[in-house]
């Protein structure tokens, strides 16, 4: 775990890799809780689930509760290389795939977007989040989308979203 101070606020930044079937362990979830206790935030970042789909498996949103009831105030996944849904836990937000950011991948226009988070605590709360689609227009080269395009993306993690529930 790396812990980041920020402020008079402690973050715990921890990074699983959970890509197939039962890889999230024990240790991982003690990781998790111990993170709990000496930060006043806990980012988990988990490169798990399927490529180039836009949903999360059934076993995915399980860990998720499973890394929830352990002490994670915000988790965000990536490894599908496609935006995918996000729900809120027990007031803690599950981004299962945020896409791409900086990549190669111009040989499917799902692997062209990626959406930047921002999130804003205030002492240990979560306040605000802020999403900033991008757009991949050339090998490794994303822009910031404006207007229609960024709405139809943050528009599709809502829709998308809603569904889970």
């Amino acid at each position: 775990m790396e812990l980041i101070p920020v402020s008079k606020l402690y973050i715990g930044l921890l990074v699983l890799v959970c890509i197939t079937v039962d890889l999230l362990n024990d240790a991982d979830l003690e990781l998790i809780r111990s993170a709990n206790e000496k930060a006043d935030v806990v980012i988990v970042g988990v490169h798990w689930g399927v490529e180039y789909t836009d949903k999360p498996t059934r076993k995915q949103r399980e860990w998720a509760e499973e890394m929830v009831d352990a002490g994670a105030d915000v988790i965000i996944g990536h490894h599908p290389h496609w935006v995918q849904d996000s729900e809120i836990i027990d007031g803690v937000p599950v981004y299962y795939s945020l896409g791409n950011f900086v990549f190669d991948q111009m040989w499917s226009e799902e692997t062209k977007y990626g959406v930047v988070g921002k999130y804003t605590f205030y002492d240990n709360e979560l306040i605000d989040a802020e999403y900033s689609p991008v757009y991949i227009k050339d090998f490794d080269q994303p822009s910031f989308l404006e207007g229609d395009a960024k709405n139809k993306i943050i528009e599709m993690m809502y829709q998308e979203s809603i569904k889970l529930q």
